[in-house]
């Protein structure tokens, strides 16, 4: 597998922290968003390789590194912007994302193309998989509003944490990350589940979780204990959902696991930023009880969906 967007991702960045108008700042963005695609196709590669009675645990192993990466990532721009500035977080990304590109040239396997057609074609062939598989449409719905009240939280906690009782900076909501890590470190457990059982319980399962997680933290998002326990549920039932339903696209031909993962991710990263927009909405609107609310009502629709396919 060969990945050229991870060395174009760091230039980007590098754009990032030396833009000096919104111009230069908006299309470098732009640029990050466009190349940061690496995880994802590593994703359907290791579960390529991976022997298909173990394929959950793999896909849990991956998506765990993806997930604690993303809590880490908050942890650490929160310290490192706190104290050097934005600029020094982009540029130190930057550096990082050029020395894993070596890495990743050095260490990762080669494939062999399964399937040839042009790129016209290629993507054409997306609308057909969405049309002949009821099992992505229901996944990357489900999938889609799980991610969203995950977002919807992320997205407006600092607001949280910057008002009485807390008052606390950037750093501390950065820290929250770490707590989040306990709850990602679960998903390879996920991943071993979703082998011995059928995935589509385990989805239940995560939106459980999900769901029980905000109503703890709308009862007390206001006490310490409260917010802790709910960032722990709320991380631990969102890798669950994710690996569950990578777990059951990964179930259909393997020629089309690739597609099927870009298909899966693009709705589950459009829900993502619907529930950014919709969580800093709320709070604006009607402050933590409205970040919940819409939350719960988000994963309402991700079970009706569930309900709904029954397969």
């Amino acid at each position: 597998m060969r990945c050229p967007w991870q060395p174009l991702r760091g230039i980007a960045l590098a754009g990032v922290a030396l833009s000096f108008n919104f111009a230069l700042l908006g299309l470098a963005s732009l640029a990050i968003g466009m190349t940061t695609i690496s995880a994802q196709l590593i994703v359907p590669f290791a579960a390529q390789l991976a022997n298909p009675n173990e394929r959950g645990k793999v896909v849990g192993t991956v998506m765990s590194g993806v997930f604690i990466g993303i809590l880490l990532g908050r942890t650490v721009s929160g310290v490192v912007g706190g104290s050097l500035g934005w600029r020094a977080m982009y540029a130190i990304a930057s550096i990082v994302m050029i020395l894993l590109a070596v890495v990743l040239s050095r260490s990762v396997p080669k494939s062999r193309l399964s399937l040839h057609l042009s790129y016209v074609k290629l993507m054409a062939s997306l609308l057909q998989l969405v049309r002949k598989y009821a099992v992505l449409r229901e996944a990357a719905l489900s999938g889609a509003n799980d991610i969203a009240p995950f977002s919807a939280f992320w997205s407006t906690l600092v607001f949280l944490l910057a008002k009485p009782p807390y008052q606390y900076g950037s750093e501390i909501a950065g820290a929250f990350g770490l707590v989040g890590v306990v709850g990602a470190m679960a998903a390879p457990i996920a991943g071993k589940l979703t082998d011995k059982r059928n995935p589509k319980l385990t989805v239940a399962f995560g939106l459980t979780i999900s769901t029980l997680s905000f109503l703890l933290m709308w009862q007390f998002g206001h006490q310490l204990w409260g917010l802790i326990i709910g960032v722990i549920l709320l991380d631990l039932g969102a890798q669950i959902v994710l690996i569950s339903n990578q777990a059951r696209i990964y179930r259909l031909p393997t020629e089309v696991h690739s597609r099927l993962n870009a298909l899966y991710i693009f709705f589950y990263f459009t829900g993502g930023a619907l529930g950014s927009f919709l969580g800093a909405y709320a709070w604006s609107r009607w402050g933590w009880n409205g970040v919940c609310a819409i939350a719960l009502l988000m994963l309402g629709v991700a079970f009706t969906t569930f309900i709904k396919y029954r397969r």
